[in-house]
């Protein structure tokens, strides 16, 4: 009894929600797009739970939501990282991924010693490319060779060679 007051009593009533128990897994795909003038790159958060999800494209950009794309200035690796947070129950678990961009490939040969002589003529030609690699020699007479670096042909008339 309150004297203060017509009433005996009163009650009042409130509503609470309890969330149903979602562990934060932090996990996500990519799909990179090997453009050498602008190497982008698509990521979907395939993990579950957590409201809030913070990515570090590795690059010193930042991105927030579930999925999104970034476009990269340079060729390089890049260490990409997924923060998830459940702002709610306070769980957070981060994944990185090392993702890699390819530089543009720049063909590059040169004849070591002359280049003319009289048949039997073996020139020999140097790989100066920008990237160690598989190359394929097209000696413009029916033969090629597979290489990982440098080539020698022996030749009966001039001709051109063809490097890849």
């Amino acid at each position: 009894n309150d004297s203060r007051s017509c009433n005996i009593s009163d009650t009042a009533y409130v509503n609470i929600t309890v969330l149903p128990s979602v562990p934060v897994v932090a996990a996500f795909n990519s799909t990179l797009h090997q453009n050498c003038n602008s190497p982008s790159a698509d990521f979907s958060f395939t993990g579950s739970g957590g409201h809030q999800y913070t990515w570090d494209f590795g690059d010193g950009n930042y991105s927030e939501g579930i999925d999104v794309s970034h476009i990269y200035s340079n060729p390089g690796d890049y260490i990409v990282k997924l923060s998830v947070s459940d702002t709610v129950c306070g769980a957070n678990e981060i994944v990185s991924k090392t993702i890699s961009f390819y530089p543009a490939i720049v063909a590059s040969v040169e004849i070591t010693g002359s280049d003319y002589g009289c048949p039997p003529f073996t020139p020999s030609f140097l790989n100066n490319s920008s990237i160690n690699g598989n190359y394929s020699w097209d000696f413009m007479d029916g033969s090629s060779i597979e290489t990982s670096f440098n080539a020698a042909t022996t030749g009966t008339e001039g001709r051109t060679v063809i490097f890849t």
